[in-house]
């Protein structure tokens, strides 16, 4: 009898969830749908006084969610974030009016799930888990101190797994998200919450937050906190404690990036990358995502032969450790790029810095707001084929030759 490769894989992944007793995703929707009729819940009842009580305890079974603010808990300001102007475009040989009116058509952030300013906030007898929901004591999702970006809270809570590991601590600050394991949003959303509760005189250990790819524990060793101060969330997918320490802020569709985000990361990453610098400095990279699923450039081979004879020198970031990545572009005096997590290194550019990005059918004003935000002179070329979806950014790109030539003429790039 023979097994093939898709029923190995079948069996890989049910022992995985066996093993990591994590819920089928049928019961999960049954609980959601049905909460109160589940015997756990009914025991709950019997037992607490409330269910939230149990589910702080154990995370076991659905938590019907109704929402409360942070303005409702004690909290500190840090800093607004203003609003992106729509009408501000990047430079391109496509007419600005493209540009307006598919960013326009970007979706808004999750109504309730992100608020336009910058605090921490202090949760008594919380607990918060893996994936950035934060909840108070009776067992509310606290909106402007929960950072779950995607899969959010829609009526009840499910938990990912049976009987997940709580960590129980008198204070302990939440530093997750639901995107963190993401280059991009570690960089931007997660990383400058560290420098927020450091700002506001209010660092605790231990933190909650996930260690688990190689720039995670990279970052997070150069901020200097080593294990002890941190409580993976890959091993614990609950906390609960006397006080909770969430600082949050909002960077989201059409929000400036703070200045002091960018100051931030230049500030802690700059020195020691500039210490490893390497002899041959390279001052103009393209950026490949070859060994990437999407936003692949299909016919980059004709992309070098315009861009090599320039000077340009193709890198893929897949392999680079944090700080290669940040010198690469620190030095870098050119930066060509298809959309990607890549580009949030920008933020590690020197002022003036020109960038080209290869932006799919569906555009995306991410990177050319980071750029402004630091000074940079940026450029996009837009994918030449592609489905015009403007809720897909899984296609690949593939970019005209000549709209290219006309590009860098236009970047002044010789």
């Amino acid at each position: 009898m023979t097994v093939s490769a898709s029923e190995v894989d079948l069996i890989g992944r049910l022992l995985r969830g066996i093993r990591e007793r994590r819920i089928p995703l049928g019961i999960s929707k049954k609980w959601r749908r049905a909460p109160h009729r589940s015997v756990l819940w009914r025991l709950a009842r019997h037992l607490y006084a409330q269910p939230s009580d149990f589910f702080k305890q154990f995370g076991l079974f659905p938590l019907p969610v109704q929402s409360v603010s942070y303005e409702q808990f004690r909290c500190f300001q840090f800093e607004a974030v203003r609003p992106f102007s729509v009408s501000d475009v990047p430079k391109s040989i496509h007419p600005p009016k493209d540009w307006i009116a598919w960013t326009s058509e970007l979706p808004e952030p999750l109504r309730g799930h992100t608020i336009p300013s910058c605090h921490t906030a202090l949760i008594p007898n919380g607990y918060a888990d893996a994936r950035g929901n934060v909840f108070s004591e009776e067992g509310c999702l606290v909106l402007g101190a929960s950072l779950a970006v995607r899969n959010h809270v829609d009526d009840y809570y499910v938990p990912q797994r049976v009987w997940p590991p709580v960590y129980k601590a008198k204070r302990i600050g939440v530093l997750t998200s639901s995107l963190q394991g993401a280059y991009y949003h570690w960089l931007v959303e997660v990383l400058p919450r560290i420098h927020m509760l450091r700002g506001q005189r209010l660092s605790t250990s231990p933190l909650f937050v996930q260690a688990k790819h190689r720039f995670q524990k990279e970052t997070l060793a150069l901020l200097g906190l080593s294990s002890p101060q941190l409580i993976n969330s890959e091993d614990y997918e609950f906390v609960s404690a006397e006080e909770v320490v969430v600082p949050f802020h909002a960077i989201g569709a059409r929000t400036q990036y703070p200045r002091w985000v960018c100051d931030f990361l230049r500030g802690a990453f700059w020195p020691a990358a500039i210490r490893e610098k390497a002899t041959d400095s390279v001052t103009r990279l393209y950026v490949s995502r070859d060994d990437a699923q999407w936003r692949r450039v299909t016919n980059e081979a004709e992309v070098l032969q315009i861009l090599e004879p320039l000077g340009f020198r193709r890198i893929t970031l897949g392999q680079s450790s944090f700080l290669e990545q940040v010198r690469l572009f620190h030095d870098a005096k050119v930066v060509v790029a298809p959309h990607g997590a890549a580009l949030s290194n920008l933020v590690f550019c020197q002022p003036q810095t020109k960038v080209i990005e290869f932006q799919q059918l569906k555009l995306d004003s991410c990177f050319f707001r980071l750029s402004r935000s630091v000074g940079l002179d940026h450029y996009y070329i837009r994918s030449s084929t592609g489905p015009a979806n403007p809720t897909d950014n899984r296609q690949q790109v593939t970019i005209d030759r000549t709209e290219l030539r006309r590009t860098l003429q236009l970047a002044g790039v010789r």
